[in-house]
């Protein structure tokens, strides 16, 4: 397994086969963050443009200054 950090801005959206946050796992999911630092998970429904998709597991670490996700 590759360790790689990449950091989501808000609006921006990841999907993965395995997302896991917060002790959670959630199988095939997409997560984003919006502009106030609030993490969602929900699961896979339909595409949307511009969703950057990884092949596997990542564990979502939110950052609060400024609002980021890193995966």
């Amino acid at each position: 397994m590759a360790d790689k950090t990449i950091v989501l801005e808000p609006g921006q959206r990841v999907m993965a086969h395995k997302i896991i946050y917060n002790g959670k796992e959630y199988p095939m999911s997409v997560a984003g963050i919006d502009t106030h630092g609030e993490v969602s998970v929900a699961p896979f429904e339909r595409e949307i443009p511009g969703t950057v998709f990884v092949n596997g597991t990542i564990r979502l670490l939110p950052s609060a200054n400024p609002p980021a996700l890193a995966y």
